[in-house]
């Protein structure tokens, strides 16, 4: 009997105590969160915010797997921080720093301090550069070391203007002799309908 009153005792506080440990699962189980998640993507944006695999769609999907207790609120750009601003966790924008030095220790601070430092200390390396890259496009290939005549008459162009620095590309032997003699086929088409 001694045996049978043990097991009973034993079972019962067993129960008992995982009843004790349990509880605290159950009220944890009831418990909800809300969570708040931006966008860059204006309102109503197809896909980026509304409609199937939109974070829109993904909210109410998370709310529907976890039957309520995970509820996240979108929100699309501006609504509550401004566009691309949502890197600190609580929502406060950060000042832009558009200083920078450049490689031979000039300060530059914002766009307008780039453009004055090419336009003024470094004007001959960027027309330079320029004139590589327009010819280069121009031609469909990268430039050459026999290029460099044109580009340095490029460079020169009175003015920088675009529009001459063209010109002077149109009107070079690199250009209209553009297609060499490899291209020209050992059989041209015949006009005569065979």
């Amino acid at each position: 009997m001694k045996r049978r009153e043990f097991l009973k005792t034993a079972t019962v506080a067993v129960a008992g105590s995982g009843a004790v440990v349990a509880a605290p699962a159950i009220v944890r189980a009831e418990e909800s969160f809300s969570f708040k998640m931006t966008n860059a993507y204006p309102p109503n944006a197809p896909f980026y915010v509304a409609g199937p695999g939109s974070p829109t769609d993904f909210c109410k999907k998370v709310e529907a797997m976890s039957g309520g207790r995970l509820k996240i609120q979108h929100f699309a750009a501006g609504e509550l921080i401004p566009a691309l601003e949502g890197f600190d966790a609580i929502g406060r924008t950060r000042a832009a720093d558009t200083k920078s030095v450049t490689f031979d220790g000039t300060a530059v601070e914002g766009l307008a301090g780039l453009r004055d430092y090419l336009a003024n200390q470094r004007r001959a390396d960027f027309f330079r550069q320029f004139s590589r890259k327009l010819l280069g496009y121009s031609l469909g290939r990268s430039a050459q070391l026999s290029d460099q005549p044109l580009i340095d008459k490029l460079t020169t162009t009175e003015g920088g203007h675009v529009g001459k620095m063209i010109e002077q590309i149109v009107r070079s032997p690199q250009f209209r002799e553009i297609r060499g003699r490899d291209s020209i086929s050992s059989n041209p088409p015949s006009f005569n309908g065979r």
